[in-house]
């Protein structure tokens, strides 16, 4: 969703670094803030025929994704960006897709890094270090593109799947059940 923290307008910057990277490339931008996007990519005078903005359920919110190469997770820095762990992160990895992420949320650029699921850029006004990262992601995906993805959906297995945290979970509820008044 576009937020103070992921303006539209750095959607739009992205697919233009994206275009530029790759002339073939396309954005697909799911969110309840439809209007703010279009408006952002018109502004650009970026052609329709360049990217598609949808409302989707998350039901229907996997297919979408899993159409994709690339998921954008373009945050600025900020307190809540620091310690924040968004959604999307999993999902776009979880529907086989590589992230591009601005070094903020912290852990999530980590985990990128870490798992070489990704890349990671300082800036997200820094349109020069969005191509090559997107180039530099093409070529991966290019290259070794079904074990990326596969890599992609074990990370989300192991890092965002319930089953990895079931027991984690269930100790901590049991060590809060010894906890006596």
């Amino acid at each position: 969703s576009i937020r103070a923290w992921q303006p539209a307008r750095w959607l739009a910057d992205s697919l233009e670094a994206a275009k530029k990277a790759v002339p073939s490339s396309f954005l697909l931008a799911l969110t309840p803030q439809r209007a703010d996007v279009l408006q952002a990519l018109q502004a650009r005078n970026i052609s329709p025929n360049d990217y598609k903005v949808l409302t989707a359920s998350h039901n229907t919110t996997p297919q979408y994704l899993s159409a994709g190469d690339v998921g954008l997770l373009i945050r600025q820095r900020h307190a809540v960006n620091q310690v924040a762990c968004p959604t999307k992160s999993g999902e776009y990895l979880a529907s086989g897709n590589l992230i591009l992420s601005t070094a903020h949320p912290e852990n999530i650029a980590a985990l990128i890094e870490k798992e070489k699921v990704g890349s990671v850029v300082d800036n997200p006004e820094n349109q020069t270090s969005i191509e090559a990262a997107l180039r530099k992601l093409h070529e991966s995906l290019s290259a070794r593109g079904p074990l990326l993805r596969k890599q992609a959906k074990e990370t989300a297995r192991k890092y965002f799947s319930w089953d990895s945290h079931t027991s984690l979970i269930l100790n901590s509820y049991r060590e809060l059940g010894t906890v006596r008044k």
